[in-house]
């Protein structure tokens, strides 16, 4: 496009969305953390109000130091047996690190959905042939099963591992197909760290989120719309709230304590919350929330 082009459209365009001509040339990880890291290390990247978990706040510098220790530390359990990964992990904190930290490594990764079949589980596994199994039970008790011969590790073992930093070790093409997800069939599709980049990119610049932003994360990251939601998020340096829904008591908590700007929920959990209202959740969004997208279910006062 030329520039002439580019300037006939500058009128029309909303002033506060953000504009790319192209998808930027860097890998995933430097896009979601690395660049925040430097710019402001010291802003929350992610929080999660769990009981159960014992560091719920983490900012984009220890992120990204988490990041680099767990790469050496996946690197080190595959002693150089290849480089693909299968993760099998629910708590979205330790989700992000496995994930962020084998794009950063070079590896490729497949995301196991729990919710699936085991023959599904296993019929992907078959496909993507992984060198290493990282999986919270009951996952973690069927690889052996499901993948002969695999190494398999809890993520509480990856993070006791304090490995060396590998030296001269090549990156993969940014437009390589890298993470492999679970499609509605059950069939798996591929994303590279441009397309996913890309993909997070253009949610940022819809919304528009900012980096003072607080977004309230309700899906898993291993399917399409909980990646895409948590990388709009990192990508604009805001910061990523994760909640569940199931929880509706400690959900409506944690809207009241961080108030977040934004939330996504998809159509089914729209109409799960309009058939049986929770009213104190309802009320909690309704006080808290700028923008629920797609769609609205906070009822008028």
């Amino acid at each position: 496009m030329g520039k002439g082009a580019i300037g006939l459209t500058a009128g029309y365009w909303p002033e506060e969305v953000f504009r790319y001509l192209a998808v930027p040339s860097i890998y995933l990880d430097e896009g979601l953390v690395g660049r925040s890291a430097r710019r402001f290390p010291d802003k929350p990247a992610v929080v999660f109000e769990d009981p159960h978990y014992t560091h719920r706040h983490f900012t984009y510098q220890e992120l990204m130091a988490d990041m680099d220790r767990t790469s050496r530390a996946v690197l080190s359990l595959l002693g150089g047996r290849g480089s693909r990964l299968a993760i099998g992990v629910k708590n979205p904190v330790d989700f992000l690190k496995l994930f962020l930290g084998a794009l950063k490594g070079f590896y490729s990764v497949v995301l196991l959905d729990p919710s699936l079949p085991p023959e599904k589980l296993k019929e992907q596994l078959a496909s993507f042939q992984p060198h290493l199994f990282i999986a919270d039970e009951p996952l973690a008790s069927q690889a052996p099963a499901w993948c002969p011969g695999v190494p398999v590790a809890s993520p509480e073992q990856v993070w006791q591992i304090e490995a060396p930093a590998p030296a001269g070790v090549k990156r993969v093409d940014r437009k390589a197909p890298v993470i492999a997800m679970s499609g509605k069939n059950g069939h798996l599709f591929y994303h590279s760290h441009s397309s996913l980049l890309a993909g997070g990119l253009s949610w940022s610049a819809f919304i528009p989120l900012k980096e003072e932003d607080i977004v309230l994360s309700l899906q898993p990251q291993y399917k399409w719309e909980g990646l895409y939601e948590v990388a709009a998020t990192l990508f604009r340096g805001a910061t990523c709230l994760f909640g569940n829904l199931e929880d509706r008591d400690a959900l409506t908590f944690t809207l009241k304590k961080h108030q977040p700007a934004y939330v996504w929920i998809t159509l089914e959990q729209a109409q799960e919350l309009a058939a049986q209202p929770p009213l104190a959740l309802l009320k909690a969004m309704g006080e808290n929330l700028m923008g629920i997208s797609p769609p609205s279910v906070v009822p008028s006062e």
